[in-house]
This record gives structure tokens, C-alpha cells and sequence, in this order.
């Protein structure tokens, strides 16, 4: 933090655009019951989207297009080194398929899917899985499984 001559923090130099943009995610944040970080993804389009068991009727279940959902949680290798590919795949995919991560030590909506190894990978359409696999995959291989969808 840069500090004024003074001693006390400077203020943050950001445009009033900048300013409304945070004012308008937050709003927007608040009154629909979704994280900060989810607006902004779903904003800048491609992003992996931070699920939770209270966006995950929305984002999942009622979602118009194919969501592949990468179940993973932050202690886990093998889940960080999928963490590029379900980035690549997203910007890819953008518009035509969502790719979601869910941390399962923070939620439970996971239980419900028999998840028992992580990562697990687990594709649905139109609210119903339709396809699964467990383990790092390739991007091909889960490349391929949101194609089936499309």
C-alpha cells in the first residue's frame, strides 16, 4: 500500500468507471446471492466459475448450456495441475458450455454425486449428469466429453 507523505494510506487511484464498475458487481452480487469473483467471470466470459452450494442450482442445474463441473479442492496436486487446462477449455468453450470448480471442503452440494476421489470430473445437461470420469485427465479427453454435449 503506498502511503502519502503524512503516513496514512493513499487513496486508491482508480476512474470513476473503475469505481461504478465495483459499485454495479457488488450491487449486483448482493442482491442476487452470488460471489463477487462469479459476476466478474461471468463478465469477462472463458473464466472457470467458482461454484458453491449456493450457486449451484443456477449455474448447474438450470443452465441452458453444458456445465463440466471439476470437483478439486486446494490441497490437492493433481486437482492444481487441472487447473490450466479447465481454464483453457473454458475460454474455448466460452458461450457454448460453462466449466465450474467446486471446492468440496468448503461445500457439500458433492455428496449428492458420490464423489469420492478428487479430481472428479462430472458433465451435465440440462440439470442431469450425463457423463463422468475421476482422475487428471487429458484436455482431449475432456475436450471430448463436452462435445458429445454440444
Amino acid at each position: 500500500m503506498q502511503m502519502q507523505e503524512s503516513g496514512e494510506p493513499k487513496e486508491p487511484d482508480i476512474s470513476r468507471r473503475q469505481s461504478f464498475r465495483l459499485f454495479v458487481v457488488g450491487a449486483v452480487a448482493l442482491a442476487t446471492g452470488r460471489g463477487v469473483s462469479a459476476i466478474l467471470a461471468a463478465q469477462e466470459g472463458g473464466a472457470v466459475i467458482t461454484l458453491t452450494d449456493g450457486t449451484w442450482s443456477a449455474e448447474v442445474l438450470k443452465s441452458k448450456i453444458p456445465v463440466l463441473v471439476d470437483f478439486s479442492a486446494r490441497w490437492c496436486g493433481a486437482c492444481r495441475q487441472m487447473k490450466p487446462i479447465c481454464k483453457k477449455l473454458a475460454q474455448e468453450f466460452d458461450k457454448k458450455a460453462k466449466i465450474g470448480e467446486l471446492d468440496t471442503d468448503t461445500n457439500e452440494v458433492w455428496n449428492d454425486y458420490k464423489v469420492e476421489l478428487l479430481p472428479t470430473f462430472i458433465l451435465f445437461k440440462d440439470g442431469k449428469m450425463v457423463d463422468r470420469c475421476v482422475g487428471t485427465q487429458t484436455e482431449d479427453t475432456l475436450r471430448a466429453m463436452i462435445h458429445k454435449a454440444l
